[in-house]
């Protein structure tokens, strides 16, 4: 049996508020509150709203913000030459792949060649050569820590090296000094709006929707609630999918002072885990199996962390549920977040598999039949795993060490400007306020407005998850 999906009815116009849609209100029935009014104009729960629940929010004092984020205090090294075989407590000469400007290896280290390359595979404990000497171009000599270290099998090329720390003699010198890489990332904030406009006489003629659970009467509640939705709407779209125009792009806005600017947006989530994060493929349903790969996956990029959020898409949630009902529990973990969206009537749950207890939730928006649920895009197939990490990061133009999550959103907030969620109302000859008249139209407009940064560190721990 299936079911065959028929054309949603969609009722959006591009325009205000005026007398002609009056008849819409003969299909509410009072009263109508404002749990009703999200269920009927809210998408669901979508990043915005992940990341605000979660508590990752901080204020951004310019619309960029450059931050230097800690790299690996180990590394391994990449061998860019094979090893070839040869005689027993012989040197050998490592081409290590330059990262940056380093070589991630200096005299003293030791280099752990695999015991499967060694002595003819007789052992599984690896071959310890020390480095003794550096060209100053990548080229590296080894000596073997034992003369009976052999290599018999060639090392091949591009195979990723443990190193750790060489042998001293008494009284000798130390090793070279080290220090932690750090990568500059750049964030740019994005700028959402969200108007409604109401004719005159549409407040003040009384409706069966009159009596409001916040207290403010009639179509303008409904009018700002949506406004207000529709940005939370747009800021969770920016999140995930949002770019930063270029100049070249040439979509630009005239100002007030008649001068043209580029529109300002911020790399969502999707683009920049297909820039810098991990990817996970799956055939047919997402089966409790998958979720094996966790733990490697956040190993391979040094995640201590054992707990993770896996959001996904109505058809993968269905695909969890049916491959693994008995690996699923009811999340009681009593947290804030989980509180939070208790509250919301948001449902997590969480598998436990292979050390990793991952919080999985359904995002409705993935499947909203008149946004990503549409056929031409895959989402409902789709999602994204974030470990519960905090990142040290160093704020480049404050100066200052922050500790951020994995996602956190940034809102500019300085110098008595704040522009998290402004609201503003141009009162007009409606009558609908005590507030100064400012236009002669009989009208009121009301516009919000938010700018805001999608601040994303260590990107590469986090794992896309597509369908093949």
């Amino acid at each position: 049996m299936s079911v065959t999906p028929v054309a949603v009815s969609r009722s959006q116009m591009n325009g205000g508020y005026v007398d002609g849609f009056n008849t819409i209100y003969n299909f509410n029935l009072e009263p109508q509150v404002m749990g009703e009014l999200q269920k009927l104009y809210g998408q669901g729960i979508g990043l915005h709203e992940i990341i605000t629940f979660g508590g990752n929010v901080i204020d951004v004092a310019s619309d960029t913000l450059t931050v230097l984020e800690e790299g690996a205090i180990l590394n391994y090294i990449l061998s860019a030459n094979a090893i070839p075989a040869g005689a027993a407590n012989a040197a050998i000469a490592i081409t290590v792949a330059a990262i940056g400007t380093e070589y991630l290896l200096a005299v003293g280290d030791v280099v752990l060649i695999p015991g499967e390359y060694v002595n003819a595979g007789a052992s599984t404990s690896p071959a310890k050569y020390q480095v003794t000497a550096d060209n100053g171009a990548g080229v590296y000599t080894l000596r073997p820590l034992l003369s009976t270290y052999q290599i018999t099998t060639e090392v091949p090329a591009a195979t990723n090296l443990m190193v750790t720390g060489g042998n001293y003699a008494a009284g000798s010198s130390g090793g070279n000094a080290k220090h932690i890489g750090k990568f500059s990332r750049t964030f740019s904030t994005a700028i959402k709006k969200a108007a409604f406009l109401i004719e005159g006489s549409m407040q003040s003629t009384k409706r069966y929707t009159d009596t409001m659970k916040n207290g403010q009467p009639g179509v303008f509640s409904e009018a700002s609630m949506i406004a207000d939705f529709l940005l939370s709407s747009y800021i969770s779209d920016e999140c995930l999918v949002g770019v930063v125009p270029d100049a070249a792009s040439l979509v630009t806005q005239v100002n007030s002072a008649g001068t043209a600017s580029i529109v300002r947006g911020t790399q969502g989530l999707w683009p920049a885990l297909e820039a810098r994060g991990m990817q996970q493929t799956y055939v047919g349903d997402y089966s409790i199996a998958d979720f094996d790969d966790l733990a490697d996956a956040f190993e391979s990029q040094g995640v201590l962390s054992k707990y993770a959020t896996f959001a996904m898409g109505g058809s993968l949630y269905r695909g969890v549920e049916n491959s693994g009902l008995d690996f699923i529990k009811e999340f009681s973990g009593g947290t804030d977040l989980m509180k939070s969206f208790g509250e919301m009537g948001i449902e997590f749950r969480r598998i436990k598999k292979n050390g990793i207890d991952t919080a999985i939730v359904k995002l409705d928006t993935f499947s909203n039949p008149l946004t990503y649920g549409l056929a031409a895009y895959d989402w409902k197939n789709s999602g994204f795993i974030i470990p519960n990490e905090y990142v040290m990061v160093k704020d480049v133009a404050g100066g200052k060490a922050l500790e951020l999550g994995n996602l956190t959103l940034g809102y500019k907030n300085y110098n008595g400007e704040n522009r998290r969620r402004v609201f503003g109302l141009l009162n007009g000859m409606a009558g609908l306020s005590n507030a100064p008249v400012v236009t002669r139209f009989d009208e009121v407009r009301g516009e919000f407005l938010s700018e805001f940064m999608l601040i994303a560190n260590k990107v590469n721990q986090m794992i896309m998850v597509v369908k093949a």
